[in-house]
């Protein structure tokens, strides 16, 4: 027994020391155990169990329990019943609910810009040394890595921004497996694509970071980084090693900072770092790292990285393995 309440003897047994102990059962509220204690007269103690919650011994029967310690047993089973009800009904219906909830921050947006993954329409760099169809599958096993990963690292909305559409047989897939949104992505260059995106998932005031769908190595914290960031500063950039960046972060969704550049050019995280500086406040850079632009970028990967997305763009559907 794990808790012991003496309940009082009445005035008819005060000759007779009868005693109730009373055990909490947690597994069945209302079924604790009750045992009766007669030393004055057969020096002996009779045990009774309510409900069968405990196994009597051999020697006990029910008429061992005194009479006048029954009604002391109904108000405690009613009293300890009432109590389990008045809990449940507590955790069912709380009274005090919390003052800010309007002022709780929604949770922060995750973007995967992508391209339908067609002989020719992506990766066209890549194919000039691999073929098109080579590229292609590399480049679907890459965007089918990033969306793993941003379903497994982040806990909030994941959104694939698709060009030219979502009717893509392999974006529709990809939605029911990894269980993402497909929205389609705006019109105009690439800055403007960007802004676009970003401006629409910031609305209801939360940051949200755009990433796009051709970096392999994504297992190093870069978004908690990102997340923690975004908390107290107004930006967050993911600088590569070409001069450009494949992720870019936004409390507020600022045309200037998408304005300007040359697009795929070894400027473009020079120039969007004077714009931060200009327009988006404090802002912090996660250390620059390469993407797959090209072959040069293929062939320099760890052979065991390349082994394993080669095999998941010859088997499209496998996991992804960390090498």
């Amino acid at each position: 027994m794990r808790r012991l309440e003496q309940a009082p003897a009445s005035t008819a047994a005060a000759t007779i020391p009868y005693f109730c102990w009373r055990a909490r059962d947690t597994k069945k509220p209302g079924s604790g155990t009750l045992a009766g204690l007669d030393h004055g007269s057969h020096g002996t103690p009779f045990w009774w169990s309510r409900a069968e919650s405990n196994r009597r011994p051999s020697h006990c029967e029910r008429d061992a329990l005194p009479t006048e310690l029954r009604p002391q047993i109904l108000c405690c089973a009613l009293a300890e019943r009432a109590a389990y009800h008045i809990r449940l009904m507590s955790f069912a219906n709380p009274l005090d609910r919390p003052a800010d909830v309007s002022s709780i921050a929604p949770p922060l947006h995750l973007l995967i810009f992508a391209k339908a993954p067609r002989y020719g329409y992506c990766k066209t760099r890549l194919a000039r040394r691999l073929g098109h169809c080579r590229a292609t599958r590399i480049y679907r096993a890459l965007l089918e890595h990033a969306v793993l990963h941003a379903r497994r690292a982040h806990h909030g909305p994941v959104i694939v921004v698709c060009a030219p559409d979502t009717r893509h047989p392999f974006f529709q897939r990809m939605a029911r497996r990894h269980d993402v949104r497909l929205v389609r992505q705006p019109r105009g260059d690439l800055g403007r694509r960007m802004h676009r995106a970003l401006a629409t998932a910031t609305t209801d005031g939360a940051p949200a970071i755009l990433m796009g769908s051709d970096q392999p190595v994504l297992e190093d914290g870069w978004l908690a980084d990102a997340r923690r960031s975004l908390d107290v500063e107004d930006a967050w950039l993911a600088p590569c090693t070409d001069g450009g960046y494949w992720a870019i972060g936004l409390r507020r969704a600022a045309a200037g900072v998408f304005r300007g550049p040359r697009w795929s050019s070894a400027r473009v995280a020079r120039h969007t770092r004077t714009r931060l500086r200009a327009l988006a406040g404090p802002w912090h850079e996660w250390h620059p790292r390469r993407d797959i632009d090209d072959a040069r970028d293929w062939l320099r990967l760890s052979a065991p990285r390349r082994s394993a997305l080669s095999r998941q763009a010859t088997m499209p559907g496998i996991r992804f393995v960390r090498a």
